[in-house]
């Protein structure tokens, strides 16, 4: 556009000259044969002008055009709940990215679309500077992503943030979760957008993405399984079958309970233990009357997932916590059922090379995690991995002491071969330590070693 522009000046200059030297040469008629002449170079000029898009009239033309350019750039990047998302402007310099989001609603309702965590090559970004746009041209500055879109309405927003761990010549992985509201503000689902940029700004995408193994996707798929039966005894039957998905991506497991017994019973979540690592099952208690068939629905803890880096499941054991007056004790919880789904496990595992051990012997291991992670609250939190392969269920402790002399603590059950993240809350000066008992006797195994927050 420059080189076009200097060109004109040019000409335009080279025509002023000859006009003035040939007014130069005949002064006797530099009336109506001067007004002719400046006549025809404005004409000359306009056309100039208007070939190179830039004359004086042709501003906003220039900016449709320019947007024109900029729409055919954009990249198509995630389509759902009716809404279109794209990008566009992308750019990798020494400590900073940038690029801009659009946001289209294609469909007949209103659509909200607000951010969540926001990653660069797997590390949070934290208040990046966003410049939201309106279809009626208004906009704002904020540190967050959002989209208030009516049926066929734009939006866009501008990204800039700092990634102190990115330099020039680097491609990074973009993971940026969105969440997608109904006109009512229900949660219809939660997506990652996915996408890449090259050091000269190329948008990667799919297949170009995957090959670069800068990090697996983040968005999820539901996995299926047959349908299984949990318990079957005193004439009560639970069964379950697959998974779906929550609007924030939580698995879901729908669970029957035909109870063809004499008195109610009440059914809830226990735990799972899921490509060997323990994750706890959620939902509502579901009771169901004598004679009565019920369904529940129960959410496979996400952000323990997410912790553990399963990405996607293949083998599970769970169980169920039972209750009703013909039920035994012993019966509750009930024994752990293997499922195994229709996909291969993915798993993102955590690297514990500088992870310090707090015990290792007997076929347990504890280690903890030294670095602290402060959540966007102002807390602290260190993470402690324990693994079981005693083959004897284990009771276990997470044991907090603050300098004022308070304590915090939290326990689990550690189900034999499987592995389990414990997250706690620290601060400079606490004290923490674990422990561990058999759970049927609740005889001590261990006390490990007290070490201080610094």
């Amino acid at each position: 556009m420059k080189s076009r522009k200097t060109m004109r000046d040019i000409i335009v200059l080279m025509l002023m000259a000859s006009l003035l030297a040939g007014c130069g040469s005949s002064p006797a008629n530099s009336g109506g044969n001067t007004d002719a002449k400046e006549a025809a170079a404005a004409v000359e000029t306009s056309e100039i002008e208007a070939e190179s898009g830039e004359a004086a009239g042709s501003t906003e033309s220039e900016i449709e055009t320019e947007s024109e350019e900029t729409a055919v750039n954009k990249e198509s990047i995630l389509k759902e709940a009716d809404v279109d998302i794209s990008v566009a402007d992308a750019q990798v310099s020494d400590g900073q990215v940038g690029f801009t989001l659009y946001f289209s609603n294609t469909g007949s309702d209103h659509r909200s679309v607000y951010d969540g965590e926001l990653l660069v090559n797997g590390t949070p970004v934290t208040d990046p500077v966003v410049e939201e746009h309106s279809a009626s041209g208004a906009y704002s500055t904020t540190s967050s992503t959002s989209a208030y879109l009516d049926s066929g309405e734009e939006s866009w927003s501008a990204l800039t943030m700092q990634a102190d761990n990115v330099k020039s010549g680097d491609t990074v992985r973009i993971d940026y979760e969105m969440q997608f509201n109904d006109g009512d503000g229900n949660t219809l689902v939660t997506k990652y957008l996915e996408f890449g940029i090259t050091a000269d700004g190329e948008i990667l995408l799919g297949e170009d993405l995957e090959a670069l193994n800068l990090a697996p996707s983040r968005n999820i798929e539901a996995e299926n399984f047959s349908e299984v039966v949990f318990y079957d005894n005193h004439d009560i039957r639970i069964k379950g079958e697959g998974f779906t998905l929550s609007g924030d991506n939580e698995r879901i497991i729908h669970l029957t309970v035909e109870n063809n017994a004499s008195f109610e019973v009440s059914v809830r979540g226990n735990v799972a233990v899921v490509d060997g690592y323990l994750i706890n099952i959620g939902g509502y208690e579901q009771a169901v009357p004598a004679g009565e068939t019920a369904s529940g629905e129960f959410p496979l803890n996400k952000q323990e997932l997410d912790i553990a880096g399963i990405h996607t499941i293949h083998e599970m054991a769970l169980s169920w916590n039972i209750s009703g007056e013909g039920i035994d004790r012993s019966e509750d919880p009930t024994a752990m059922v293997s499922v195994t789904t229709d996909k291969e496990s993915v798993i993102n595992e955590r690297d514990t090379g500088a992870f310090k051990d707090l015990y290792n012997a007997d076929g347990i291991v504890v280690k903890v995690d030294p670095q602290r992670y402060t959540d966007e609250w102002g807390t602290d939190h260190m993470y402690i991995l324990w693994e079981n392969t005693t083959g004897e269920l284990l009771n276990i402790e997470d044991i907090v002491v603050r300098p004022d002399g308070g304590s915090t603590s939290g326990s689990a059950d550690l189900y034999p071969d499987s592995k389990l993240w414990r997250e706690i809350s620290v601060s400079d000066g606490d004290t923490f330590f674990v422990r561990a008992r058999q759970k049927e006797n609740w005889e001590s195994i261990f006390e490990s070693e007290h070490l201080t927050v610094e």
